[in-house]
């Protein structure tokens, strides 16, 4: 007996067309699974499920961000602008005169770039 049958396939596509927010998936999904004679009880139990599994790292991570606003502000990052708007990486290392700066060096020459030193204005899972 096969555990996955077209119908539980159907039901998983569904799910996983409301866990990734697809309309054009659910209604593909949804008119194969009607096809095969699949409930609407048994496709809303699906998206409940989807949904459930679908809050659950929203809800982790609105508990995340509650916890960081709930501490006290961190101290501010060690950007340090020089008289000529420059920024700094705040080290104490002197700019050696024989080296050439690329654009995303600081002003004191170190390794840290701008990119490393600002807040990205696009996160990573963005």
């Amino acid at each position: 007996m096969q555990l996955v049958t077209e119908q539980v396939e159907e039901l998983i596509a569904i799910g996983a067309a409301i866990a990734s927010n697809c309309e054009a998936c659910f209604r593909f999904h949804y008119d194969k699974a009607r096809r095969l004679g699949v409930s609407n009880e048994d496709m809303y139990r699906a998206v409940q499920i989807a949904q459930q599994v679908k809050e659950s790292p929203a809800r982790s991570v609105l508990a995340l961000a509650e916890r960081y606003l709930r501490q006290p502000a961190p101290a501010p990052t060690n950007l340090a602008t020089s008289d000529a708007g420059e920024t700094s990486c705040g080290c104490t290392t002197a700019p050696d005169a024989g080296i050439e700066l690329t654009p995303a060096q600081p002003a004191c020459g170190c390794e840290t770039t701008q990119e490393e030193m600002a807040p990205s204005s696009s996160p990573a899972c963005c």
